[in-house]
């Protein structure tokens, strides 16, 4: 086999290897038929698979991972004071008839 050839079969794989490479840029990645060492593959087909989970949940795309938890925690700080300062305003009150 003489370089001429060899460059054209090169050549020829090359071409074919690049047409399936831009037809499957835009098909959705499918995790079951990837091996272990396609790990670029495998991650796009995660953050696909919650894409689809998150939206099938409702939950919006700024959801942010315990934020509810903060939300209830500041709630119950805020009660908390609060509670905090009409105590002590009932105390100086009754000091106040108290004299």
């Amino acid at each position: 086999m003489d370089e001429d050839e060899i460059e054209e079969r090169v050549d020829a794989l090359r071409k074919k290897l690049q047409a399936e490479d831009a037809k499957n840029k835009n098909k959705k990645t499918d995790a079951r038929h990837l091996k272990s060492h396609q790990v670029h593959d495998l991650a796009k087909a995660k953050i696909e698979e919650t894409e689809k989970l998150r939206s099938a949940l409702g939950i919006s795309k700024d959801y942010r991972e315990g934020d509810h938890w903060k939300k209830q925690e500041e709630r119950l700080k805020l009660a908390l004071e609060k509670k905090h300062t009409d105590t002590e305003e009932q105390g100086q009150d009754e000091e106040e008839e108290d004299d």
